[in-house]
């Protein structure tokens, strides 16, 4: 199914308040729906060990359906394409990629991040800067 084929059939069951009016509702549906994935994953470790079971990505997967949901709900009150947001975003990402801007923050990423060091190289080096002449004691664990 294509984005715009959902955002239709789902608009068909959109039954809220100001439902064509505003995209305050389903934003904080949204929202909601969000905490509820994140929610799903935190009872994985809490319950699971970590681990994924069938049956936790099941109900991860039914909340990311919830999510798609609200998703085309914002873009529908908005007067978004759906599919337009999505190729937006694509396009975005292959921006950043091409430009070596995919790490960071803001939307307007312009700066190439640069190779950070490690931060044990970093202690080290402040360690050994410190001691230029003096023996480097460092501890063992066993």
């Amino acid at each position: 199914m294509d984005f715009d084929t959902y955002q239709k059939l789902s608009r068909k069951t959109a039954f809220y308040p100001t439902v064509g009016k505003s995209f305050v509702y389903p934003t904080l549906g949204l929202a909601g729906e969000v905490g509820e994935v994140v929610e799903k994953v935190k009872k994985a470790f809490r319950d699971d060990g970590g681990r994924m079971t069938k049956l936790r990505k099941e109900e991860i997967k039914k909340e990311l359906g919830d999510v798609l949901w609200y998703l085309a709900q914002i873009s529908t009150e908005l007067k978004f394409s759906f599919s337009d947001v999505a190729k937006l975003n694509i396009n975005k990402l292959k921006s950043r990629r091409e430009r070596g801007t995919l790490h960071g923050s803001g939307d307007n990423r312009s700066i190439k991040r640069q190779k950070k060091k490690p931060w044990v190289f970093l202690q080290l080096k402040s360690i050994l800067l410190k001691r230029e002449h003096h023996m480097l004691k460092v501890p063992v664990f066993h």
